[in-house]
C-alpha cells in the first residue's frame, strides 16, 4: 500500500512541477491561459508554491529516510490548501479546481495510510 504514497509524490512532481515551470517561466504559453488566465504577479507567486511542492516531493522520493516527515506535512498542507481553493474559486468547472479536488482525495488516502502505519512504513 506504500505505492499510494509514491503515486502522490509522483503526481506532485509531475503536475506541480509542470505548472510551476509554465506559470513561472513561460508567461506566453497558450496552455496556461484558460485555467490560470493572463500572466500576473499572482500566477508567478503560485508558480513558486507549485515549484516548492515539486521540490519537496522530489526530495522525499530520493531521500527515503525523510519521506515520512516530509509527506506528513506536505500532504496535510496540500489537502487544506487545495480544498480551500475550491471554496475560494467557486467555479467547479475550472480544471484547476477539479484536479485539486482529485489530488485531495489521493493525498488523503496517502496521508491516512502514513498516519496508520507510522514512520517505519516503507
Amino acid at each position: 500500500m506504500m505505492a499510494i504514497v509514491y503515486v502522490s509524490l509522483t503526481i506532485n512532481v509531475g503536475v506541480a512541477g509542470f505548472w510551476g515551470i509554465v506559470l513561472g517561466f513561460f508567461p506566453r504559453a497558450h496552455c496556461r491561459k484558460w485555467p490560470y488566465g493572463e500572466d500576473t504577479p499572482g500566477t508567478r507567486i503560485l508558480s513558486s508554491l507549485y515549484l516548492a511542492i515539486a521540490f519537496f516531493s522530489l526530495y522525499a522520493l530520493i531521500e527515503p529516510d525523510r519521506l515520512y516527515s516530509v509527506c506528513i506535512f506536505l500532504f496535510g498542507f496540500q489537502i487544506v490548501y487545495k480544498s480551500l481553493s475550491a471554496i475560494t474559486a467557486r467555479d467547479f468547472r475550472n480544471p484547476v479546481v477539479l484536479s485539486n479536488l482529485l489530488i485531495v482525495v489521493i493525498h488523503s488516502i496517502s496521508l491516512g495510510w502514513l498516519l496508520k502505519c507510522g514512520p517505519v512504513a516503507r
